[in-house]
């Protein structure tokens, strides 16, 4: 999903986005700084929700934060 279908799926919801977080790089590499301030972020329990397209692993224990 592009960041524009993601603001626009949000805004029907009546979600706001606050912030997007994004990677142009490949899942295969070892440095994701979006990924990485997702999860920085998730830690510091500044998310009320998150969506996302793809579902990998390291977006799978959010539910564990």
């Amino acid at each position: 999903m592009q960041v524009r279908e993601l603001n626009g799926y949000s805004g029907k919801q009546g979600w706001p986005v606050v912030e997007t977080y994004e990677d142009v790089i490949s899942g295969a590499k070892s440095s994701q700084p979006g990924l990485n301030r997702l999860m920085e972020d998730a830690r510091a329990r500044k998310l009320a929700a998150c969506r996302s397209e793809e579902h990998t692993s390291e977006l799978q224990s959010l539910t564990n934060l």
